[in-house]
């Protein structure tokens, strides 16, 4: 299929925001955008067919939505990637830890809940595991009152 002008110009503006893209990322994210305007052009010819399958040009409503579905799902990748790619052992504990932390909504996580979560650990590692997200600002620590005796230490996700 031949793409109407209007369609060219949408992939050429999603090429260029896609190369941006690429250079504000790591090594890690360029692998994944590089194929976001392939598959965004793969996304508008299935669209174009689907609306009608004798169909011989893809146009420019077509193209923004191959454009729009690409770059949602490359972005969605993306973030996955970054939560869950690690460069070692200790970047895996943090971000397993962060996970668990911030799935813990408004209310946080308990140390007795993040302990239990993290029970191949010692306390000595799951200290070091917390000081590093402490310090890199993505958890917070305080404490939780209790009914009876000393509160409870809870971690919170940053953002």
């Amino acid at each position: 299929l031949v793409s109407t002008d209007g369609a060219v110009s949408v992939f050429v503006e999603m090429s260029q925001a896609v190369r941006e893209r690429q250079r504000a990322e790591e090594s890690r994210g360029t692998q994944i955008w590089g194929r976001c305007y392939e598959n965004a052009r793969k996304l508008a010819l299935i669209h174009a067919c689907s609306l009608d399958h004798e169909a011989t040009e893809v146009t420019e409503v077509s193209a923004q939505w191959g454009c729009r579905l690409a770059m949602h799902l490359t972005t969605r990748i993306d973030r996955l990637a970054e939560e869950h790619v690690s460069d070692g052992e200790f970047d895996a504990l943090a971000k397993k830890l962060l996970r668990f932390v911030r799935d813990g909504g408004e209310s946080g996580r308990t140390r007795t809940e993040v302990c239990r979560h993290m029970r191949a650990l010692n306390n000595r590692q799951i200290d070091e595991v917390v000081q590093k997200l402490v310090s890199t600002e993505e958890i917070v620590s305080g404490t939780r009152p209790a009914r009876s005796g000393p509160g409870a230490v809870v971690y919170k996700a940053i953002g």
